[in-house]
């Protein structure tokens, strides 16, 4: 029996970009809401610390997608998964690497 799971990364590359933003609200909510779970001086480091992870998440979850469809699957199927779920991964991990890098600047 085949392995399909080259036909699976793509798709779950594209639904993990959801995730970054649920984190950042929850993270908000638990620092700044009703109930105060986090002390605000926890606030930053922890952003940090998602944005970071969710950007090499991102990154390794979209460049694998590519990697295993260019490798493991034929172009017809390779090429609109690619276009579909591979790029908006890779461009949302080089977005999130990018805050990373900003949150980093000290002003």
């Amino acid at each position: 029996m085949k392995c399909w799971l080259h036909l699976l990364i793509p798709p779950c590359a594209l639904l993990f970009q959801a995730l970054p933003i649920v984190l950042i609200r929850l993270l908000a909510s638990a620092t700044y809401g009703k109930q105060r779970l986090l002390p605000e001086v926890w606030e930053w480091p922890a952003s940090l610390f998602v944005i970071a992870a969710c950007a090499a998440i991102s990154i390794l979850l979209g460049g694998g997608g590519v990697y295993l469809l260019l490798t493991r699957a034929r172009l017809r199927t390779a090429i609109p998964l690619i276009a579909l779920c591979c790029v908006p991964a890779l461009i949302g991990g080089a977005v999130y690497l990018h805050a990373t890098l900003i949150f980093l600047t000290l002003v």
